[in-house]
C-alpha cells in the first residue's frame, strides 16, 4: 500500500524518500510469478508409452469444422493431452427404418438403425445392453487416461449408422468402437466376435489399423473373460465401417439367442468384466 506524510509523526528527507522508492521499483521488477506449463498425464497402469511418442505434439485436436485426419501409424489422435476413443452403443429404443447409404455417396442403402435384438432370458432388448457396457466401457477406458466421446448415453435418440460413424471421426478418433449383441435362430451359439471393415472404395486406408485393434481387443477379452473365441471377420457391408475416416470395428459381445449367455450378458458382474477386458485390449492398440 502506498503510504503519505499523513502517516508519519515526522517528516522524512525527501532524498531518502525517492531512494527508498527506487529500491521498491528495482525489487518489484526482478519478481517473477511461476505458471504450470503441465497437462495431465496418463495413469501408471496404461498409456506410458503413447504420452512418451506424442512429447512434441500439440495438446488439442483441430476444431470440428477442419477434415479429421486418418490415423496413421497407431498414433493415437489427440485431446487435452490423451488419445480419443469413441464409443458407439449399438441401436436404440426405437427402430429408424429410414434409408441409410452404405457409404459416401453410394446408392445402396439398409436401414439407418435396425431394431436389434432381445434377450430370450429376461426380454432386455440389445440397445440396453449394449448402453450398459458402454458406459462401463468409458468408465474404465477414462480410469487408464483415455478421452471418451460417446454416440449417445441415453436409448431414446434417433442416430443413424453413418451418423455414428461421422461422430468419432468429427472427434479424430483414435479408434471407433461399436458395442453389439448378436442373434441368431438357435439356442446353443455362444461366444465373442470382432467385425473389422475389409477392404471396398471406402474403408482402405483405415483397414489395416482397424484390424490390429480389433485383434488387441478380441485376444484381450478372450484372455481375460474366458468366453468362446469366435474371431475376428471381415465386412464390407457396414454402414458404421463404411463411413469411418477413423480406425473402426464393431464387437458381438455375445448371443442373446442363447439363454445361458444372454443370462450373462444381463448381469453387472459379467458386464464389467467385458468392458475391463475390452478397455485393456484398446489401450494395448494404443500403446503399439
Amino acid at each position: 500500500m502506498k503510504r503519505t506524510a499523513a502517516h508519519s509523526r515526522t517528516r522524512m528527507p525527501i532524498a531518502l524518500i525517492l531512494t527508498a522508492i527506487a529500491l521498491m521499483a528495482l525489487i518489484g521488477c526482478g519478481a517473477q510469478t511461476q505458471t504450470s506449463g503441465s497437462r495431465q498425464g496418463f495413469s501408471a497402469s496404461s498409456l506410458d508409452d503413447v504420452a512418451s511418442q506424442q512429447a512434441q505434439a500439440p495438446a488439442s485436436i483441430a476444431a470440428p469444422s477442419q477434415e479429421p485426419a486418418t490415423v496413421a501409424a497407431g498414433l493415437p489422435a489427440q485431446a487435452n493431452g490423451s488419445p480419443t476413443v469413441c464409443i458407439d452403443a449399438g441401436h436404440q429404443a426405437e427402430a429408424d427404418l429410414s434409408a441409410d447409404p452404405i457409404g459416401p455417396r453410394s446408392s445402396t442403402t439398409k436401414y439407418a438403425t435396425a431394431g436389434g435384438a432381445t434377450s430370450v432370458y429376461d426380454g432386455t432388448p440389445e440397445y440396453q445392453i449394449n448402453l450398459e457396457v458402454a458406459l462401463k466401457l468409458q468408465q474404465a477406458l477414462e480410469e487408464r487416461g483415455v478421452t471418451v466421446v460417446m454416440t449417445r448415453t441415453v436409448n431414446d435418440v434417433t442416430i443413424p449408422n453413418s451418423r455414428r460413424a461421422q461422430i468419432g471421426n468429427e472427434a479424430g478418433a483414435a479408434l471407433t468402437v461399436h458395442l453389439h449383441c448378436d442373434g441368431v435362430d438357435n439356442s446353443t451359439s455362444t461366444g465373442f466376435s470382432t467385425l473389422v471393415p475389409g477392404q471396398n472404395q471406402w474403408t482402405e486406408p483405415i483397414c489395416e489399423e482397424s484390424l490390429r485393434a480389433g485383434r488387441a481387443i478380441q485376444d484381450a477379452v478372450c484372455a481375460q473373460v474366458g468366453c468362446a473365441d469366435r474371431g475376428l471377420v471381415e465386412r464390407t457391408d457396414l454402414t458404421g465401417l463404411n463411413w469411418s475416416t477413423v480406425p473402426a470395428l464393431y464387437v458381438e459381445m455375445g448371443f442373446l439367442s442363447t439363454p445361458s449367455e444372454a443370462q450373462l450378458l444381463g448381469t453387472d458382474e459379467y458386464q464389467w468384466q467385458l468392458a475391463e477386458a475390452m478397455a485393456d485390449g484398446i489401450v494395448i492398440y494404443l500403446n503399439s
